[in-house]
């Protein structure tokens, strides 16, 4: 994922680590361990966090220019997918927390005090969420061929998107 600078690339992978590179040299600026394999990465608005989830059921929020962690949220299985809302104070977190077809959920965080705003119930495995460039809306894709898009507010959907396979 690059970061909104456009000289920034994350990358996490199967090798359980996550690397920010500069684009431009090919450099790494740094690398991490991580637990298990990482599925997600993500920049906050601004760029100064980096969201990163996997295997090892955690969401790690690293500080762009060091590396270092600023919080870790655990909070039930296997992340899948991450993203910041365009204020960069909410994070949406879909995860496996059972096997599949059971236990998914999207979870809203507040990336200030890592607290769980709400949770949004899916009976299908979460592959991607993302917010309206407003923030007033969460689109959550998964494997029941919709896009369900929900209120920020109060977390109810506002419409269903039918599609052809899984999103």
């Amino acid at each position: 994922t690059f970061a909104p600078d456009g000289v920034t690339l994350a990358v996490g992978g199967q090798d359980q680590k996550v690397a920010l590179y500069d684009v431009a040299t090919g450099d790494v600026r740094w690398e991490r361990e991580r637990d298990n394999w990482v599925t997600t990465v993500a920049f906050a608005p601004g760029a100064s966090t980096l969201a990163v989830g996997g295997g090892d059921k955690k969401v790690a929020l690293y500080d762009v220019a060091t590396g270092d962690v600023r919080r870790e949220l655990e909070r039930g299985g296997k992340v899948r997918t991450v993203a910041f809302a365009p204020d960069g104070l909410t994070l949406a977190v879909g995860r496996l927390d059972g096997g599949l077809g059971r236990d998914n959920k999207v979870a809203l965080y507040d990336v200030a005090t890592g607290g769980v705003r709400y949770e949004l119930e899916r009976k299908y495995l979460v592959r991607t969420v993302a917010f309206a460039p407003d923030g007033l809306t969460l689109a959550v894709g998964d494997d029941d061929r919709k896009v369900y898009l929900y209120d920020v507010a109060t977390g109810d959907v506002r419409h269903e998107l039918e599609r052809d396979g899984p999103v």
